[in-house]
Order: structure tokens, then C-alpha cells, then sequence
């Protein structure tokens, strides 16, 4: 068994199309919003032979808001499992 740990820099990206339609107007609007932030996290690996290891690991993720028209912070976490082959 093996302990690991997770660090690392959030960069990303989302764009948002939103439509208003009243009887008076139609129109189409755009927004993109970038973020910034910190990936970080903690996990285990268990090896079941040479070449094939299970993991589980638990990662948060700290971002916010970079530019445009938006403001605030959010963030996550995620309970992930899997498993690596070497070779």
C-alpha cells in the first residue's frame, strides 16, 4: 500500500449562451467565464501485482473567478476510484 498526495493549478474555461424572448425583443447573449485555482488531494494505491494497482483517492478543487464579468469563489471535492496498469 501506498500513500500519495495531489497538488496542482486549475486553469479553465466555460462559455454560456443564454436566450431572452419577450413580445417586444429576441436576442442571443454570450458569456465566458475564466477561473483560476488550486487542485489538491489525497489518495491510496494498492498494488496487486507488478504490472496492475488499484486507487482511491479524495481531490478538492479552489477556484475563482479571472477577468469578465463575473466574481466569487467555488470549489468541490470528488471521491475517485481506480486502477493503473505499468508496463
Amino acid at each position: 500500500m501506498q500513500l500519495y498526495v495531489l497538488v496542482g493549478v486549475v486553469l479553465t474555461s466555460a462559455k454560456v449562451t443564454g436566450t431572452y424572448s419577450s413580445s417586444y425583443a429576441h436576442y442571443d447573449e454570450d458569456y465566458t467565464f475564466n477561473y483560476f485555482g488550486t487542485q489538491h488531494g489525497i489518495g491510496l494505491e494498492f498494488r496487486l501485482s507488478k504490472n496492475i494497482a488499484l486507487n482511491a483517492d479524495i481531490r478538492g478543487v479552489l477556484r475563482t473567478c479571472i477577468g469578465g464579468d463575473c466574481d466569487g469563489t467555488s470549489g468541490t471535492v470528488s471521491i475517485r476510484g481506480g486502477a493503473t496498469f505499468y508496463w
